[in-house]
Parts: C-alpha cells; structure tokens; sequence
C-alpha cells in the first residue's frame, strides 16, 4: 500500500481538450463521473479537475453488477479450458519452475530475492513489460540495484525476463513462449498490479479484473498449474461501503478505482476456490492479503545526532510514494498532529517475504486442504500494531516541545493547503487522499484482525521507540516533497 504510482503525461496524451459542455462538467463534480466515459477529452478534463481542485468524483460503480459478470466471465473461460482438460496428474505446488507476474513492483522485487535465498535451485520465469527480453532483465537489475538487491544481479541466471503483458492474450507472450510456459511451469505467483490511486474503474479493469481471467486461463490449461494470489487490504473499505445505506458512498479519499477493481477480482479469487472440484481444470489457489508495507531497513548505523545526508544510504530516505511517511512530513512541517490514535498495520518488508516463502514451503509439503466452504485467506500483517500515539511522541522527541493537537477535519485542511503550494502532480494527487473520514478509512483498512498469519520461524519484535525516532528524524532533516 506504501508505494503509489503517480500518474504521469504519458498515461494521457498531451492534446487540445475539446469543449466541454458546463452542464457535463457540473454532472461529474456531483458524483456522476460523467467525463470519464467522454473518450481522452473527457478522461484528460476529469484528471485536470482531480488534481487542480481535489475533485474525487468517480463513477458509482455498480459493484454488485460488476462482481456478477466478472464471475461470470470466470465460469465462463473456465468452462472453455475445460473442454481442452487432458492432464489427470494431480497439480502440486512444486517450486522448481516458477512464473512471477508483477517482479519489478516494490513488494515484488523483495520477494524474487526473498525466493532466490531460501528456495534452493528454484528457476523463475518473470513476466515484465519490455520490448524483448535483454530490456526486461535491464529493467530488473536498474530496479534490484536500487534497493540494493544484489543477490538478484547475482543469481539473474535463475531468472527468466520474459516480455509479456497481464492484460494481454496470452498474457502478451509469443505463442511459442507460452506454449513452452503452459507444459513448463509448476507454480504461479500473481502480484502484478497497477498500484495507481486515481485512475478510475473503467480504466483499471483490464490490469486488475481482465488480467486476473489472463491468468487463471494459463493456470487451467494443460498442466494444472496451483496459484499464489495477492489481494489489498483496500477491498476492506468496499465491503464497508456495500453495507452502508443505499450502497452509495462519496467516492473520495482511499476509496478509487484500485480497490473497486481489486475487490472484484479478490471476489473472482474467492469463486475459484468455491469451483474446485466443479471443473477438473481449476487451480488450486493461495490468498494473501496485505496492507501497508515499509522497506524496513535498518537505522542501526545512523547517528541521529552526528550524520549528514552523504552517509545515509539513499533506499532508507522516504519521498513523496510513501504515504505514510508524507503524514509525518507535514505534521513535522506544520508542528501540529491530529487528534487520532488506533493500531494499524505497519509491517517491514523483511518479514512480508519471509511469510510468503513460508507459506509456499508449507503448501509445497503438504498441499493446500479444501475442508472449508469459504477460501482461506492469509493476512500477512505485523502482529505488533503502530499505534499513532507513538508516532506522535517520536515527533516530539525530535522536536523538543509539544506538538499541537488539532481535529482531523482541521488537519485534512492543513494538509491540503500545505500540499498544494507544491507545483507536481504528486502532491497535487497527495491532498485529496486526506479527507476528514481518513482516519475512519485508515482504521477499517489497516485494523489489526484475529486471524493474522504468524510466521511459525521468523520473528518480528514490536517496533521500538529508537527505530521511530530515527524515522522521524530522517523524515524532517532529509525528505523532500516538493518533487
């Protein structure tokens, strides 16, 4: 959740907008969303209103609809795959050949070295957008360097950098290269997604829904092949605005096409669970579910009171993707916290990937059990909680003096008029995540559940005053914002 790709010009062509009429300018401030469905002109014109003025007017998605044909399609693509069902072998959860959808990703990039370390002589066939496939490991080894992954570069020949595209026919590989893929691959982890807060359904359906179906159709073809499946702790504020009164809830804050879009598809993950043994040709599936994850690295080094910039390795400094990270910025900046205080999850990236290649150890062992009606669902969080309270007394640590409390509704208005003396769309994007319901989103996305996975080997310990202040002090001396 921490790592947030800004859009940029290259997402909507640069070109002259046509007229808009007033009256269909007004209609998607309403809530409409009218000028998302006007072609480029209109998405171009939505967007300049969105980042100008904060307007976070998305289409109200008919999530049910949406859930109904999506399974559909589904059952659908399923029931094709089954016509050409030849395999009677059993799928099991080999980890000798893997494909890895979603490896130049934050999360993704950590847990190809995660694997690399701890699942001997595994190979892994890593799907990359890329003109061929010298570009795609280039693309890999620029992305591993910068987080000082060297075990990547060290071990790229385990790695197979194959161009393709989730949201492609077969997956936007050659047909040769999927041919060989599907009678190859034993396992497949699927973490690509398009980590962008903005854009609407409409747009993210192809990346989060169609690519879903892309890829379940590789796993039920030919060799059955069993599926690790990564959904976002953000589907949580869809389920809490389908329950609320007339199911229609003002689009603004965290609640956006991505978790629309990752909520159907964490529903279509959930009915393939429920159609084994409906279909032979249906993959064995795992769940995960995640929620704000942080590099992690360790401050044990840095000398909070003798260091400068030069010595402080350049991964452990937040910038403006980290979300998190921003809050404290401009509570630092403007000496003022808000009035809040509930346990969230915090959870280093160390332990994320440790959990995942635990997990797919486990199934590798013993296989995945369908003795329950609902899918299992493993929420990888840290079972020690940040509470914002701590937060808050790093901050004044650092600042040797109180720190003034203000209502959410009042910081929502600090934050925005901070942010917004900024010229990028980065910040322009930033002040609208924060509205005064954010910390009744932050709580429903990030509150702590009982059926939390606990790795059975690895260990986490509460984060520590020290780490917190060490943070807090990077984040006011060296983080920059305004680009």
């Amino acid at each position: 959740m921490n790592r947030i790709n800004i859009i940029n010009s290259h997402i909507i062509p640069n070109q002259n907008i046509e007229q808009l009429n007033t009256e269909l300018i007004n209609e998607h401030i309403k809530g409409s969303g009218v000028l998302w469905n006007r072609g480029k002109n209109g998405i171009k014109k939505a967007i300049e209103l969105y980042l100008e003025y904060g307007i976070t007017s998305f289409p109200l998605v008919d999530i049910q609809k949406e859930t109904k044909l999506a399974i559909q399609n589904l059952i659908n693509d399923l029931t094709e795959c089954e016509k050409l069902y030849v395999d009677n072998e059993l799928p099991k959860w080999n980890t000798t050949n893997i494909f890895f959808t979603g490896g130049t990703g934050f999360i993704g990039i950590h847990l190809l070295a995660n694997m690399l370390n701890t699942i001997p002589n595994c190979y892994i066939s890593c799907l990359i957008r890329g003109k061929n496939e010298l570009h795609c490991k280039e693309r890999l080894c620029n992305i591993a360097k910068s987080y000082n992954l060297k075990i990547i570069i060290n071990r790229i020949n385990q790695i197979k950098c194959i161009p393709g595209d989730i949201t492609k026919s077969k997956l936007g590989m050659t047909s040769d290269e999927y041919e060989n893929c599907l009678n190859q691959i034993d396992t497949v982890i699927h973490l690509a997604a398009k980590d962008n807060y903005f854009l609407p359904f409409q747009v993210l359906r192809k990346n989060h829904i169609n690519g879903f179906l892309n890829i379940i159709k590789f796993c039920a073809s030919k060799k059955i092949k069993p599926l690790m499946y990564y959904s976002s702790s953000l589907i949580r504020l869809v389920e809490l605005y389908l329950h609320s009164e007339n199911n229609i809830i003002p689009n603004n804050g965290l609640y956006n096409g991505y978790a629309q879009t990752k909520f159907v598809a964490h529903m279509m993950a959930e009915k393939v669970h429920e159609l084994k043994g409906k279909f032979k040709c249906v993959p064995p599936i795992c769940l995960i579910n995640l929620g704000y994850v942080y590099p992690g690295y360790s401050y044990d080094t840095y000398d909070i009171h003798n260091s400068n910039i030069s010595n402080i390795p350049s991964m452990i400094i937040p910038n403006i993707t980290d979300s998190m990270e921003v809050v404290l910025k401009v509570c630092l900046t403007l000496d003022i916290v808000p009035d809040i205080n509930f346990p969230m999850d915090y959870a280093p990236i160390e332990y994320v990937t440790n959990c995942i290649t635990e997990i797919l150890h486990d199934y590798k062992q013993n296989g995945i059990k369908y003795n329950f009606l609902k899918p299992k669902w493993y929420y990888i969080y840290n079972p020690h909680p940040l509470y914002f309270k701590d937060a808050i007394a790093a901050m004044q640590q650092i600042r040797k003096k109180p720190l003034q409390f203000v209502s959410m509704k009042e910081f929502s208005n600090k934050w925005q008029e901070t942010l917004s003396i900024y010229n990028n769309n980065s910040c322009k994007y930033l002040k609208t995540l924060i509205s005064d319901k954010f910390d009744d989103q932050l709580t429903k996305t990030l509150d702590m559940s009982n059926d939390l996975y606990i790795s059975k080997k690895y260990q986490i310990k509460p984060i520590e005053n020290l780490y917190l202040v060490k943070l807090v002090d990077i984040i006011d001396k060296y983080m920059n914002i305004s680009n």
